[in-house]
């Protein structure tokens, strides 16, 4: 059993009243999908945040090592070895 200590709004739908339950339900804070650097101006039910997308950066892996591996074989065609 694990706690879950912070929020992160589904699809970054929130408003002050979501915000206000959030805080009820015992979160100690909350994420937004705004485009930003949180400050403790944003409050802790709203901050900003800085997202990284996992699926998109490994898909950008996945074809870049593709390509290499089709070079490497190409090489080694071309070596005839």
């Amino acid at each position: 059993h694990t706690q879950v200590s912070w929020f992160a709004y589904p699809y970054g739908f929130w408003n002050a009243g979501t915000a206000k339950w959030v805080e009820k339900s015992g979160y100690h804070g909350a994420v937004t999908t705004r485009l930003g650097i949180a400050s403790p101006s944003d409050g802790m039910y709203s901050l900003d945040r800085i997202g990284i997308i996992p699926s998109r950066f490994r898909a950008f892996i996945d074809v870049r090592l593709c390509f290499l591996i089709a070079e490497f074989v190409e090489f080694v065609r071309w070596l005839k070895l």
